[in-house]
């Protein structure tokens, strides 16, 4: 049996478990650097992923979405990491392409954090305003540090 239950179901030990061990997670980064137009807020996108078991995120086709799978909607933790070397890029999160929550900003190292209550179904975007243009730095440059996007279920 799979989270989310009925009232009607009737609960093992075994479906706890894997309702503890299994929840909905993802971390997507990027590989490349991605240029930033100044005085504009930019998509922020990603080629790669850390994990993504539920399905969550595509490499292929709108990189810059985390989508909530069915069946887990609730409250999510989601965060956000980059390197720049000049002026700042903020990171706002977006749900269903509008603007949500400031979250944090990079100058030149920095991350964002925010607890949103999402549906089934709705996507998150990282959306960074850049002071002036600038550069994203990919997992190639600056040692290996990469943006990063990640999102957790907290519950209902």
């Amino acid at each position: 049996m799979t989270y989310p239950w009925s009232s009607s179901d009737v609960l093992t030990a075994a479906d706890l478990n894997a309702a503890v061990g299994d929840t909905p997670r993802v971390a997507v980064y990027n590989s490349v650097n991605q240029s930033c137009v100044g005085t504009a807020y930019n998509l922020i996108t990603f080629d790669s992923e850390a994990f993504d078991p539920y399905g969550m995120h595509s490499t292929s086709v709108n990189t810059s979405r985390l989508t909530i799978p069915t069946g887990w909607g609730g409250h999510w933790l989601f965060t956000a990491h980059g390197v720049i070397t000049t002026s700042t890029l903020s990171i706002t999160f977006l749900v269903n392409g509008s603007r949500i929550v400031y979250a944090g900003i990079i100058n030149p190292l920095g991350g964002g954090t925010a607890i949103l209550e999402c549906s089934a179904g709705q996507y998150v975007e990282w959306s960074g305003y850049a002071g002036a243009n600038l550069t994203l730095y990919g997992a190639s440059s600056l040692g290996g540090q990469s943006p990063y996007f990640a999102a957790q279920w907290l519950g209902e």
